[in-house]
């Protein structure tokens, strides 16, 4: 019981700093691109200028891998890298374009649809401010591949870390896509659970249909799902680990205690 214990906090304190992190990981997102948007080029009719501005940039703010401008939902106007290089928008990224010049809506961000085997991309959108009659005056996207800063790096590792229990952990999207589980191949798959958290670990049936020890714990304020999970042969092999020790000293002291 006590060893289940150990491991059942392992689980839950895992997955709470890496839902808490990429809380965190929200707010850097967001932060740095407002930074990018400080810049006036951004905001003139001059596109050579705003071109070399994201340019710029995103030499600066290493953060994002592509910078992109657009002065309506269907009109992209300047990109850094070059936009052949740049994948398009997910549905739920061209939604969230017209909420910012629509409804007004200063940031979001989503998560672009994963591609197997690939780093899953979030896209942070921010609406650009002063434009005629109060609608933005543009709406600024920069891209970010999960891993690639620190922050989200480390907090992906966290799951990963898990596994020295032969267990892993799964970081799942609000369509319930699997945007970073610790066996890459199910990137972009569908994630079979429900999208809701638990209040303490569960007994589960893995992929593999082993029993599994399971935490799951929603993003605070975002759609998001952190899984943190162990099998329960570790647990077992634990529990034998450290009952096989005694059984032998037992035996020994049995052999020696006839004369």
């Amino acid at each position: 019981v006590a060893l289940r214990g150990v491991f059942e906090s392992e689980l839950i304190d895992t997955a709470d700093i890496v839902a808490t992190g990429f809380v965190d990981f929200q707010a850097l997102g967001q932060r740095e691109l407002a930074q990018v948007a400080a810049d006036e080029r951004l905001f003139g009719d001059d596109l050579t200028a705003a071109n070399l501005a994201l340019l710029e940039a995103r030499q600066r703010y290493v953060i994002f891998s592509a910078l992109t401008l657009w002065r309506a939902p269907d009109q992209r106007v300047a990109t850094a890298p070059a936009p052949e290089t740049i994948g398009p928008l997910s549905e739920r990224g061209y939604l969230a374009l017209q909420h910012a010049f629509y409804d007004q809506i200063p940031f979001q961000s989503v998560s672009l649809d994963p591609i197997p085997g690939r780093a899953a991309e979030v896209a942070f959108i921010l609406a650009l401010p002063n434009g005629v009659d109060g609608a933005p005056a543009g709406v600024l996207v920069g891209y970010v591949p999960l891993g690639r800063d620190p922050l989200s790096a480390n907090l992906l590792a966290q799951l990963d870390s898990l596994d020295e229990r032969r267990g892993g952990g799964t970081l799942v999207n609000e369509s319930g896509l699997v945007l970073f589980d610790s066996d890459p191949n199910q990137i972009g798959q569908r994630y079979q659970r429900p999208l809701t958290g638990t209040d303490h670990p569960l007994d589960r049936s893995g992929r593999d249909g082993t029993r599994q020890m399971t935490y799951a714990q929603p993003v605070s304020g975002y759609a998001w799902l952190v899984e943190t999970h162990i099998p329960h042969v570790h647990l077992l092999l634990m529990k034998l680990w450290f009952i096989l020790p005694v059984m032998v000293i037992t035996v020994l002291l049995s052999a020696l205690s006839f004369p």
